[in-house]
């Protein structure tokens, strides 16, 4: 009798959905921008060893901070973005993605 007790609490007590809204308390949003930034973070990481992208993520807190990530470094993909090099190709890329990013 005991064992149907549990198996059935952990039936339900697996993932749930959640509503996505914006979380009032401030205490909370900061903790949970801080918990998700590394999963972010965790992701690019994953994307650039898989995929061997050149990649870059600005992140801005809910307080103002700025969070940078990127491979091989930030400011290398970021200047390379802006300038754009003088293949068609790479140009077409960068505007489209420019565009997006506006």
């Amino acid at each position: 009798m005991e064992m149907a007790n549990v198996n059935s609490w952990k039936k339900n007590m697996g993932r749930r959905k959640i509503e996505i809204r914006k979380i009032k308390k401030k205490s909370s949003l900061e903790v949970t921008f801080s918990k998700r930034r590394t999963g972010f973070f965790k992701k690019v990481d994953k994307l650039y060893v898989l995929c061997g992208a050149k990649v870059t993520v600005i992140v801005f807190s809910p307080g103002g901070r700025a969070f940078v990530f990127g491979y091989p470094i930030a400011n290398v993909v970021v200047d390379r973005f802006l300038k754009c090099d003088t293949d068609t190709s790479s140009r077409a890329i960068g505007y489209a993605t420019h565009r997006y990013l506006l």
